[in-house]
């Protein structure tokens, strides 16, 4: 690992005097300041890590929101002296490390601020805020916090910050993930929310099915038999004996002389019997009501970011990037499943049938971007697009799920047919060598339906699969 440590200033934020002393940190230069502000006015170029060293969780707090809201240094390494709470957890770095993690640590976010030396921050959007941010800690995952307060009972305390005041949390995360920026990594909780103003803190109530009211209450009646009255049961007691109020005959037996109707519970305003009660919700933000029935359902996850949003950050755009492969008899990701679960249902029934899929998994993209730029990977890819469409037939599909893969359909196609345009194919990606050596890397896999009595007839299952061989083949 190289000497990263001339690079590197350590900043310690704390109102009291320094307590971190777990570390030797005569190697590195380090100041103390007492705010964040300070700090700022003596940053460099270098590499900057920031050591928050209050007792005062409150100062803990301000800090890390200065921190990460600053266009500057809202990416730098931040670590925590003491415990953290969960908030601080997902704004932080996490507590301390020891000298050795702190070292790699160190190295790795300096190589990460080397891809983006060309990148004026001044300029960035809170996209890009966020996909750098993501981009420098490859593990790091966007968790939920908990929290009663908030109007949705949950939030992202890292969009909040890097978002600003005027940003729309939950609008701006729908939008990263429809942009396929961020990617789900774990359902959290489902909950349901008001209809009009997405809050999540509701109230139910039951109401009278008659007229809505919620003074209802539950009371045991009595029915008369011999004339029919149905009251409250303490209508019918008189010196200790069941007597009808309305016909003054005397109940003896019940089954006999009356029963208990089912309607036990009673409104107060309009005296209407029922046996249930209807349930409305009730929001606790903007106060309207509506049927339960009506509520909408939001689904709290973790996220991380894509491999799209991954080349997103170093590039500023990946989608013209994987456009070339267009020119492959391109068609939708949804049509293609279609078309595939036809020829899967169709090479169970008839044992004529024969086609092929293969999928091509391109494993040094990121890399290629960084040693030769984003426009000189495109004319690469370009080139090795171009050569693999003089391989293929007009009657072969292709679709795309991630950004560095594509996938093949190829129709009276059988094993050896298959086996035979890999081979080709691995000769195209030799024409993409570079005079640095540099060259397209692609991992093959592929599935032929003559090589099976039976398959299964689930296209999304069987591309799952091929994708899981083709990631562990890199």
């Amino acid at each position: 690992m190289p000497d990263t440590r001339q690079d590197c200033v350590i900043f310690f934020l704390s109102p009291e005097p320094v307590r971190a002393q777990a570390i030797e940190w005569g190697s590195y230069e380090h100041q103390r300041f007492t705010c964040f502000k300070d700090s700022v006015a003596t940053a460099s170029s270098r590499t900057t890590v920031y050591v928050i060293d209050g007792k005062d969780p409150s100062y803990t707090q301000e800090t890390l929101q200065q921190l990460r809201s600053h266009s500057d240094h809202y990416a730098d390494l931040c670590y925590i002296y003491d415990s953290i709470d969960p908030i601080d957890h997902r704004l932080s770095d996490g507590e301390l490390p020891n000298q050795k993690v702190l070292d790699n640590k160190i190295a790795e976010m300096h190589q990460l601020d080397l891809l983006f030396k060309t990148i004026q921050d001044g300029l960035q959007t809170h996209e890009q805020w966020l996909m750098r941010f993501l981009l420098m800690r490859p593990d790091y995952v966007i968790t939920p916090l908990h929290d009663w307060s908030h109007i949705r009972r949950y939030r992202y305390p890292i969009l909040e910050v890097l978002g600003g005041p005027q940003i729309d949390t939950e609008s701006w995360l729908n939008r990263l993930v429809s942009q396929r920026i961020l990617q789900s990594t774990e359902l959290v909780d489902r909950q349901k929310e008001c209809t009009f103003c997405k809050s999540a803190q509701l109230s139910f109530i039951d109401v009278c099915p008659n007229c809505n009211h919620i003074d209802i209450n539950k009371q045991i009646s009595l029915h008369c038999f011999t004339c029919g009255n149905v009251a409250p049961q303490d209508n019918f007691m008189n010196n200790g004996v069941l007597v009808c109020p309305n016909c003054s005959t005397q109940l003896r037996h019940i089954g006999a002389d009356y029963d208990r109707p089912l309607e036990n519970y009673r409104c107060n305003s309009c005296s209407h019997y029922f046996i249930e009660g209807n349930v409305i919700c009730r929001c606790a933000v903007c106060k309207k009501s509506m049927s339960p029935s009506d509520l909408l359902q939001n689904d709290i996850c973790s996220w991380k970011l894509s491999d799209h949003g991954r080349l997103t950050a170093m590039h500023g755009s990946a989608n013209d990037l994987f456009e070339v492969f267009n020119q492959l008899n391109y068609i939708p990701y949804e049509l293609f499943i279609h078309d595939l679960n036809w020829l899967l249902i169709q090479a169970n029934r008839y044992e004529s049938t024969n086609f092929s899929v293969l999928g091509l998994y391109f494993t040094n993209i990121p890399d290629l971007i960084s040693e030769m730029g984003h426009h000189d990977v495109f004319q690469l890819l370009e080139g090795f697009s171009a050569h693999v469409r003089s391989l293929i037939r007009k009657t072969d599909l292709c679709a795309r799920t991630v950004e560095n893969a594509i996938w093949l359909l190829l129709p009276h196609t059988d094993e050896e047919g298959v086996i035979g345009l890999e081979s080709r194919i691995e000769t195209a990606t030799q024409l993409t060598k570079q005079p640095n050596d540099q060259l397209l890397v692609c991992n093959m896999a592929h599935f032929s339906s003559s090589k099976f009595p039976t398959v299964i007839e689930d296209a999304k299952l069987l591309l799952a699969q091929m994708q899981s061989e083709l990631i562990d083949a890199g």
